[in-house]
Parts: structure tokens; sequence; C-alpha cells
């Protein structure tokens, strides 16, 4: 059975991609910075922002996949601090890629992601 690894899980899109990933037959990992409830899933909880969180969870999980739905998604916060909303998002992805080049270069990753 295919790992997937699902950032940002507990967010509106996360959860509709947890429920669609197990009814497909991925075993999925579902991680998000906050509990919350999706007994389909394995749940992880994780601040992305953490480089050595993240490679612990990477090497923990060791996904075949990723789907990459995490980051700083508040349009008042980026307004009022683009450059930190920026940053967050940039450091957490460039960490999950990073720790997957080291365990797992063999990952196949989505990233989804937004411009203004």
């Amino acid at each position: 059975m295919p790992k997937l690894l699902i950032t940002g899980a507990s967010g509106f899109t996360g959860q509709h991609a947890c429920n669609h990933f197990v009814n497909a037959g991925f075993a999925v990992t579902a991680v998000s910075r906050k509990s919350f409830g999706n007994g389909q899933v394995q749940t992880e909880l994780c601040n992305l922002t953490n480089k050595e969180n993240v490679s612990k969870l990477i090497k923990k999980v060791k996904p075949d996949y990723l789907l990459h739905l995490a980051g700083q998604n508040h349009v008042g916060k980026s307004w009022i601090d683009p450059v930190s909303s920026l940053e967050a998002n940039a450091m957490l992805t460039l960490y999950l890629i990073e720790a997957l080049r080291q365990e797992n270069p063999a990952c196949k990753v989505v990233i989804v992601g937004s411009a203004l």
C-alpha cells in the first residue's frame, strides 16, 4: 500500500484529501499543528517551520508521496506582514523537500499554492 503524507490535513482541502486518498487505497498520514479528528488516517502533530521536527517526521513516515497543503494562508496576515508569510511558507516547503531529498529522494511531491 503506497504511503501518502498530507500536510495541512486539518484544513478544508486537507480533510477532503485525506478522505479521498484513504478511499483510493493509500496509507495516509495526516500532518497538522493542531489535533483534529479523522479516524481513517494516522495523524502526526508537527510544526513544519521547525527543520528538526520536519526531519524527524519524514524519517518516521518515509512517504512514497507528499501532498503539501500546509502554510500561512490567512489573507489578512499576508497583507499586514507579507515577508513573514512568504518566509514561513517558503522555509517549511524547503524543510520538507530537503528532508525528503535526504531520506527518500524518490518520493513524488505535489505542492499546492496560490499567488496574488
